[in-house]
């Protein structure tokens, strides 16, 4: 069973989310985008990380 419309608060929010999205997302996305260079991961992680893609070539 589909509802023929959305409940007016739940359109709402979806109005909100739209006509904001692009104001909020042009700092965010430039600042998520910015790397220092340093890993963040442990160098145990990447090494679980390195051997898990290396296991796959030999299946």
């Amino acid at each position: 069973m589909v509802p023929t419309a959305l409940p007016l608060k739940v359109q709402g929010k979806c109005d909100e989310f739209v006509s904001t999205f692009i104001e909020n997302c042009a700092f965010d996305l430039s600042q998520k985008l910015l790397h220092d260079g340093i890993w963040k991961e442990t160098n145990t992680e990447l090494s679980y990380v390195a051997k898990r893609i290396l296991n796959t070539l030999q299946k």
